[in-house]
């Protein structure tokens, strides 16, 4: 039996919302460019224009490319081969907030035999330790569509994010080494020696602690939190450094690699809103890039599921923004809701972006007195991250809220889909539907600018795919 220590401190929270905190600089001497055509004319036209092709990707018509020629990008635009050609930029993204304070993280002690060499140590959901105050769980009827399936491992999940932490009990064996890769160079991580140490850590592990919320929400052992698709196997796509920020090529490339993989679902909880004067500064207004790369996974039989990020905008209304990845091509964009089924004060809404919503916290309405349990998301902490140090000593749980936690609540449901219904295995738009269809109605009847078609129902979807 798992033996769990806590030291929790209600507190009252204050009221104001998540300020997304997105911002792009360009890379000078680095590029990306689409392309139609084949891979080697692309290739070409980036040599004949004085540059280094970096990363060239024929199905996605993707280039990355680097070069000190003040004329690069006019010159390689000029070519026929290319339709868009930007710098890369470098992206610090909206990742929500952990909670502050005494008390907003909980510790548990490993059993002896979870070991890292030990990869069978899945329990029931029901067993899990935190799961009676894990209000997203029951909300989304999710311990009762586990009666009728939790997953099966023949589907994956990759995480496109800051890592995962597989020395955290409950993540220990879930994720699928062999496929998971960091797009994130050496140098531009921490070194593994900054504490809390990671010395002999694989390239993707988690520094940040973000990647490793998320991922326990989508699939855990379900010793301390359990997850909503506890069979399914995660796969760790790193993004995202230890400050939550990484290059927009690395996110691209991510995305790209999972759906090459073979992945089912692509988990993005990282997005923000920009305003479109600034992407046209960017020379890409409509965000061409993200479209292909969402596409071309969509094409490869995997869903893209993304957060439509924390700035409290209408977006059917404000005309002038766009969430980045959530509105690029043909994936989901998953909106955020309370402990009492209201929009979080923090979501960006509009039935024109989001699909649907789930849970993400947020201030509760009376007659509940906010309190950790019921405004925050509890998920598993990373054990090297320097950015929640406090979760060093490993086996941690910490509160979390923002539209990040809303959409592995999304991905887990779609991973026991596709598990459960065959005809829905490879077929992101059916399960897209299957979703959206199920969902169950909140506010006006139908759908609406505060809800968009409804807040994620898991039992529902499971029972119409059976």
């Amino acid at each position: 039996m798992i033996r769990i220590l806590i030291g929790i401190v209600l507190v009252l929270l204050a009221t104001a919302a998540i300020q997304a905190q997105v911002s792009m600089t360009p890379i000078s001497n680095r590029y990306l460019g689409l392309y139609q055509g084949s891979a080697e004319a692309a290739a070409k036209a980036v040599r004949a224009a004085g540059g280094t092709v970096v990363f060239n990707h024929d199905g996605a018509g993707l280039i990355v490319a680097e070069s000190d020629a003040p004329n690069f990008a006019a010159a390689l635009g000029a070519s026929p081969a290319f339709t868009d050609v930007i710098h890369d930029q470098q992206v610090q993204w909206d990742l929500g907030q952990t909670a502050a304070g005494s008390g907003s993280v909980i510790q548990g002690a490993a059993p002896a035999q979870a070991t890292t060499a030990n990869t069978n140590l899945v329990q029931s959901p029901f067993d899990a330790f935190f799961l009676p105050i894990q209000w997203n769980i029951f909300r989304t009827q999710t311990d009762q569509a586990w009666l009728i399936t939790q997953g099966n491992p023949t589907i994956k999940v990759a995480v496109v994010d800051t890592g995962i932490c597989t020395h955290q009990l409950d993540l220990i064996g879930k994720v699928d080494t062999a496929f998971s890769t960091s797009f994130v160079p050496p140098g531009s991580e921490v070194p593994d020696t900054v504490n809390p140490a990671c010395v002999g850590c694989p390239p993707w592990e988690d520094r940040h602690g973000h990647g490793t919320t998320v991922a326990s929400i989508i699939s855990t052992n379900n010793f301390g939190v359990a997850g909503v698709a506890p069979q399914v196997r995660l796969r760790a796509v790193k993004a995202l450094n230890a400050t939550g920020s990484g290059l927009f090529g690395w996110e691209l490339l991510g995305v790209i690699y999972a759906a090459d993989t073979g992945n089912d679902v692509i988990n993005c909880s990282f997005g923000g809103a920009l305003h479109k004067s600034d992407l046209a500064k960017m020379g890409d207004p409509s965000m061409h890039f993200f479209n292909r790369a969402v596409n071309y996974a969509q094409r490869k039989g995997a869903l893209v599921v993304a957060g439509s990020a924390n700035d409290s905008i209408d977006l059917d209304h404000d005309g002038d923004l766009v969430v980045i990845p959530c509105q690029s091509g043909a994936g989901m964009c998953i909106g955020g809701t309370t402990f009492t089924d209201a929009l979080s004060s923090f979501s960006n809404h509009g039935v024109s972006a989001v699909n649907i919503m789930a849970p993400a916290g947020g201030l509760p309405v009376d007659p509940f007195t906010p309190t950790l349990f019921n405004v925050f998301i509890l998920g598993a902490c990373s054990a090297h991250s320097v950015n929640d140090p406090i979760c060093a000593p490993g086996d941690l749980y910490v509160f979390h809220a923002g539209t990040s936690l809303a959409t592995p609540m999304v991905s887990g449901a779609a991973a026991l889909l596709a598990g459960l219904d065959p005809s829905l295995h490879g077929q992101p738009q059916r399960l897209k539907a299957a979703l959206t269809n199920t969902a169950d109605d909140l506010g006006a009847p139908g759908a609406d600018n505060l809800f968009s078609r409804g807040r994620l129902n898991t039992l529902r979807a499971v029972e119409s795919s059976r």
